[in-house]
């Protein structure tokens, strides 16, 4: 079994921007976060158990490693049990590294343990190498519960920016479930994707109700799959 990569800052950075939305779903379960390197994709999933959210990433191999090689028994794939925060930790560590545009990433055994090890390349005034421990896990037997998600076939996509997804959806995802974790409630964030263009979310129950909107945002009906109404045609009604 063998896995060495190198990879471009740009690259580092796509990935370090990646990773920390599932160590927070990981945290104090990194037990439960596998990641799996094949020829074609990186995948990163995170499947606790006992909670109710899970997440999965995949990300085409290319589009992380400008240069790789991997090789195993196992159709050429490679399954890891790591804790995410510690990979995103290693990946900030090397991006402010001063004069490093390039960092190599390797599968390493240390004093017999497995390692995935990070270290700089080029011209930098210190190099920057990080050790983050790893398990390997089996393809066939440990997979099982880090598949993708099965979802159901999107009669519409609304388009949120990206600007709109940091600085506006997250605060009022969050506002939103701090009332509904507030003494003496139990009611759950609801959800609504309408297909004239619309996001809905709320929290209702007795006493109090709040609802946040984000409107006249742009719908994709092309990119999704076709179903509802007739001919194939999406239904234009609330997704």
């Amino acid at each position: 079994m063998r896995f060495r990569a190198k990879c471009s800052k740009a690259q580092l950075s796509l990935l370090s921007s990646l990773l920390p939305s599932l160590s927070h779903l990981s945290r104090d379960r990194a037990e439960t976060s596998a990641l799996l390197l094949s020829p074609a994709l990186l995948s990163v999933a995170t499947c606790p158990p006992s909670a109710q959210l899970s997440g999965y990433l995949s990300l085409p191999m290319r589009s992380v490693f400008a240069d790789f090689r991997l090789d195993s028994r196992e159709g050429d794939a490679i399954l890891l049990e790591f804790d995410p925060s510690h990979l995103a930790s290693a990946l900030r560590s090397l991006l402010s590294a001063a004069g490093a545009e390039h960092a190599q990433v390797k599968l390493q055994k240390k004093g017999g343990a497995p390692y995935l090890v990070l270290e700089t390349l080029g011209a930098c005034a210190a190099s920057v190498a990080h050790d983050v421990p790893v398990k390997i896990m089996r393809l066939g037997s440990d997979l099982a519960g880090f598949e993708p998600p099965a979802l159901g076939a999107a009669l519409v996509a609304v388009l949120l920016p990206a600007a709109a997804a940091g600085s506006l959806l997250r605060p009022a995802v969050e506002r939103l479930r701090l009332l509904a974790q507030a003494p003496g409630s139990s009611a759950p964030v609801r959800l609504a994707l309408l297909a004239a263009g619309e996001v809905h979310l709320s929290v209702e129950q007795d006493g109090f109700a709040a609802k946040c909107y984000f409107d006249e945002l742009e719908v994709d009906f092309e990119g999704a799959a076709c179903g509802g109404g007739e001919g194939g045609e999406p239904d234009r009604d609330a997704v």
